[in-house]
């Protein structure tokens, strides 16, 4: 499968580096909601924030997503539920610099941060992730996205939707741990049968909302995954 390429979002280079991981989490929440809900707010809103940040040489098709029946994919499509989320790894970007400086995960000069989210599998769609199985994904955030918002949002979730692929060695994540494609885009709250896939219908101009409505729900996601076995 031919996977997005990346036209600003690389791991060594500066300006790239604040491009792509520079914003913040700003929540979307009107008035006073509880924690839980603030929480998965925030938490989606970071994940909607980050796509306005960076660009792509191309979009992703359904085909790629679900490749025809005998076709072999290169990405692990589930309904899954957290377990937890460790500190990953932080770095400061400093100017004069081409490569970002690791930094303690607390550390104030950080300018973003990466977070390892442990979840357990409830369905599959495609690939090799099994019900019953636990994955480490890894996602990654600016200075301000707290470790309690990520995981208190994912917990408030639910059960969310993800898309992950296996991605070689950076200076963020080992290779052990997966990545959601197009930078967290592929990330998406469940609530009942319906999976909005906020990130990505968010991005006007960019996927039509004829793409985001094929693939956001429940019973969609599993007659195309039925249509590449």
């Amino acid at each position: 499968m031919r996977k997005p390429q990346r036209t600003v979002v690389a791991l060594t280079a500066l300006g790239v580096l604040m491009t792509a991981c520079g914003s913040s989490a700003t929540s979307t929440a009107e008035g006073d909601l509880p924690s839980a809900a603030k929480a998965e707010n925030d938490l989606v809103a970071a994940l909607v924030s980050r796509q306005a940040q960076v660009s792509y040489a191309e979009g992703v098709t359904l085909d790629e997503l679900f490749p025809s029946h005998g076709e072999e994919s290169e990405l692990d499509s589930f309904r899954g539920s957290v377990l937890e989320v460790q500190a990953g790894r932080a770095f400061d970007d400093i100017a004069e610099r081409a490569v970002a400086e690791p930094v303690a995960f607390d550390d104030p000069k950080a300018d973003w941060r990466t977070f390892e989210v442990h979840a357990k599998v409830i369905e599959s769609f495609t690939g090799q992730a099994q019900p019953g199985d636990e994955i480490t994904f890894g996602l990654v955030f600016g200075s301000d996205m707290k470790i309690e918002t990520v995981e208190q949002g994912l917990v408030a979730m639910g059960e969310f939707v993800a898309f992950t692929y296996d991605a070689p060695a950076t200076p963020a994540f080992d290779s052990s741990i997966a990545q959601v494609l197009q930078d967290g885009a592929y990330l998406s709250p469940v609530d009942g049968d319906r999976v909005p896939f906020p990130a990505i219908a968010d991005q006007e101009g960019e996927v039509t909302d004829a793409y985001v409505a094929q693939i956001d729900t429940l019973a969609e996601l599993r007659a195309l995954a039925d249509r590449s076995e």
